[in-house]
């Protein structure tokens, strides 16, 4: 099977990039799927269940596994194989302080797609019904550019700046440093 994330493809939502629940549940939806799909086609599969990924999808399967064992689905899926390759492991702390400090982060607009996705699911970056929303953290026209461009995900994230922090209003850097959440 080959999961559609969530707000991937033909769905509807945004997608949220490299955020484990969401992805998570696609890819445990899309196995129960197959297995439904294999009985209905006559296909015999074994209890084996193999997940690979690469990059986001390294991120899912390691996300994937952690999800089988902590919600008890090991009888569901009782050989769990995996091949995570090149994910974002530790979004927390060492990938957080890499992107964080280094204000020539080459992947720019990923800091731009975990702050959407984060607002999408949590809706705590700001309140959805403060008519400043995002033009609290960003710039002019950095504001409308994430509105139209991250959020309506068109592709186009060639405008995200390098350095990444003046887009960004004086203390929201400090400040997300300094909360613990």
């Amino acid at each position: 099977i080959v999961p559609d994330y969530y707000g991937m493809g033909d769905g509807t939502g945004f997608h949220h990039h490299n955020m484990d629940k969401t992805n998570s549940s696609s890819t445990i939806d899309m196995m129960r799927a197959g297995r439904k799909l294999a009985a209905a086609l006559n296909i015999e599969l074994t209890q084996r269940v193999v997940i690979t990924g690469y990059s986001e999808g390294g991120t899912v399967t390691m996300n994937t596994a952690k999800r089988i064992y902590e919600e008890g689905l090991t009888k569901e899926f009782p050989q769990l194989y995996l091949g995570p390759a090149s994910g974002a492991y530790d979004l927390s702390e060492e990938a957080f302080n890499y992107i964080v400090d280094n204000p020539l982060y080459p992947t720019r607009q990923y800091i731009l797609y975990i702050a959407a996705g984060c607002q999408d699911i949590f809706k705590n970056l700001y309140d959805p019904n403060n008519p400043n929303g995002i033009q609290d953290y960003l710039f002019n026209p950095y504001d409308e550019l994430f509105k139209s461009e991250i959020v309506g995900q068109t592709g186009n994230e060639g405008w995200v700046p390098l350095p990444w922090p003046q887009m960004f209003k004086e203390g929201v850097i400090e400040q997300v440093r300094s909360n613990p959440n």
